[in-house]
């Protein structure tokens, strides 16, 4: 009866110490599971969110690149082709011609015509973008630099013939099919004139406008950026007057966030980011011009890396978890010995 009760008593002591054992085995090896795992999640999560960061920041300095490379590019076509328009308004023959009051005189009209449109020729081999440049007289004088009849019109009665002859320097005009003044069919230009200004008199009295390739400039913006991003450009209202097809923005989003932009910092020449939840876009305005050029790069792009980071994340998790499990498990069995 005493043995019974001894042995009793052993065995109730050996699984109190087998349970004591147990329970400080499964402590060792949930604490050592969590200190491997904690600190590597911890280091994923901060290397993750540094990693996008670092996308974004990527991206942004690609746009900040390209836009201001491109934009060097069309700043210097676009005075390419106003150094043209200035050299033909100052031409002292067209100053004199654009003087003349030929009162009906048709001989003297097209004599000055053929001169005129001698002098205007140089112009196709200076620039080979410009499809063509005239000067257009109060008086009633056309001039031509290439091949192309004038349109039965009266050219100063025309809204903008008006609106080149009321400005004080360049003005742009948006891609548009067709010459103004000249016939032609077909192909979309951009325009660009300024009024002539008689070196004697100091008054306004006609305009010089040159037509160039829309193409032209379709091509200086055709740069990619990334994969996914292009480059557009805008006008005065912020309207998009030039884009690839395809593009994806809403021309509404731009320019709520560029009158947004705008509002807060002012007006401004240099370069700006915009950031939405679609989309980084960069832009800068062209002095020449007065239109933007928009680098734009969506969000998309960015987030495809952003998911293999999340992949490369949680790989690493797994694979951190199981090597800390099987060494918490050596680790335990080593540290608890039987009693």
């Amino acid at each position: 009866m005493k043995m019974n009760k001894i042995v009793k008593w052993i065995e109730k002591k050996d699984k109190n110490r087998d349970k004591k054992r147990r329970t400080l085995y499964s402590r060792l090896l949930v604490a050592c599971f969590l200190f491997s795992l904690v600190p590597t999640l911890i280091i994923s999560i901060l290397y993750y969110n540094a990693s996008s960061k670092y996308l974004n920041e990527v991206a942004t300095e690609l746009g900040v690149s390209m836009i201001n490379q491109t934009s060097s590019e069309l700043e210097t076509f676009f005075s390419s082709v106003t150094r043209i328009g200035d050299i033909a308004a100052d031409n002292q023959r067209i100053q004199e011609t654009l003087r003349v009051d030929f009162e009906g005189d048709i001989g003297k009209q097209y004599s000055a015509d053929l001169q005129n449109d001698a002098e205007l020729y140089f112009a196709r081999y200076l620039q080979p973008d410009i499809l063509g440049l005239v000067v257009l007289g109060d008086n009633g004088g056309e001039y031509k630099s290439h091949d192309r009849t004038f349109k039965n019109q009266i050219h100063k009665e025309q809204r903008w013939y008006k609106e080149i002859q009321s400005s004080q320097k360049y003005t742009w005009f948006p891609p548009h099919v067709g010459q103004f003044a000249n016939v032609h069919v077909g192909e979309k230009v951009i325009t660009c004139g300024k009024p002539i200004v008689d070196k004697a008199t100091g008054e306004i009295n006609g305009i010089v406008m040159l037509d160039i390739k829309e193409s032209a400039v379709r091509d200086i913006i055709s740069t990619r950026l990334g994969k996914t991003g292009y480059m557009i450009i805008l006008d005065e209202n912020n309207h998009i007057i030039l884009s690839p097809d395809g593009y994806q923005v809403s021309e509404n989003n731009l320019s709520a966030l560029i009158n947004s932009q705008s509002e807060k910092y002012g007006a401004n020449t240099d370069l700006q980011i915009l950031a939405d939840n679609n989309f980084i876009a960069t832009y800068k305005e062209m002095p020449s011009t007065g239109w933007k050029l928009m680098g734009i790069i969506p969000m998309e792009e960015l987030s495809k890396g952003n998911q293999i980071l999340s992949v490369l994340m949680v790989i690493s998790l797994i694979v951190t978890g199981v090597l800390a499990l099987l060494a918490a498990y050596s680790l335990s069995r080593n540290v608890v010995k039987p009693f």
